[in-house]
């Protein structure tokens, strides 16, 4: 299929602190740091995925909220296939600026060499063991008619981290997991015209590692033909000495 065969950008923005580099540091990369480091222009990262329709890449670029021009950004964003806006629950102007994000992510493919359809997805990746943090609950959000049907998800999964209570304690790397499936599974689903994809690993991509190598094309093909090839043997027949 013509889009897993390249690397699928997407383009990641929101406010500055909602935890667009929190996610593509435990999520992406997995790197477990909670310390805020702002960044400047963006960061780009590679996350590969075998999937149910086969093996992709996506390269995440994470786009500054606070320390990049709007027209910077428009830049960045307008050769991406996909985007995500990244919103707080706890930050009601985050939420608030959902639109002014969105136009931006519209504006950039005026001007591009090669203008498409990006499919946006607006996203809530921070969780709170106290959902009276929250300003406004994920069900009652709805976004201005210009934004479509641009869909929602939501992290509903919460971070516990006191270990000595009896309270469930979901990993970082299962909460960035749990994460990342979704937001990835529904944009797969966009840019293929497939329905129900489901993300089910991830690797490392690069010639040098071992799942990418046990599961590339060229491996698969090669073990289907030796599968082919010994169907057609005979059956051996029984001697005295195998009984």
């Amino acid at each position: 299929m013509e889009i897993l065969e390249r690397n699928i950008k997407v383009a990641l923005v929101g406010d500055a602190r909602v935890g667009k580099t929190n996610w593509c540091n435990k999520g992406i990369a997995g790197e477990d740091t909670d310390e805020y480091i702002p960044t400047i222009n963006y960061q780009s990262r590679e996350r590969g995925f075998c999937s149910t329709i086969g093996l992709c890449t996506f390269d995440f670029w994470d786009i500054s909220g606070s320390h990049s021009t709007p027209q910077d950004r428009e830049k960045w964003i307008e050769d991406s296939y996909a985007a995500i806006i990244m919103v707080d629950l706890a930050n009601q102007e985050s939420i608030n600026n959902t639109i002014l994000w969105y136009r931006e992510i519209i504006s950039s493919q005026q001007y591009s060499d090669n203008p498409k359809h990006l499919p946006v997805i607006v996203f809530a990746y921070k969780a709170y063991e106290d959902d009276a943090k929250y300003k406004i609950k994920p069900t009652e959000i709805s976004w201005p008619e210009e934004m479509g049907s641009t869909p929602f998800h939501y992290n509903e999964y919460r971070d516990t981290t006191n270990w000595e209570t009896d309270q469930t304690h979901y990993s970082a790397m299962l909460l960035a997991d749990l994460s990342t499936t979704r937001p990835l599974g529904w944009i797969l689903e966009q840019l293929t015209g497939q329905p129900e994809i489901g993300l089910i690993a991830h690797y490392s991509p690069g010639p040098d590692n071992a799942y990418w190598d046990a599961h590339s094309p060229g491996t698969l093909e090669k073990w289907k033909r030796e599968m082919d090839e010994a169907c057609k043997l005979p059956m051996p027949e029984e001697s005295d000495v195998e009984l």
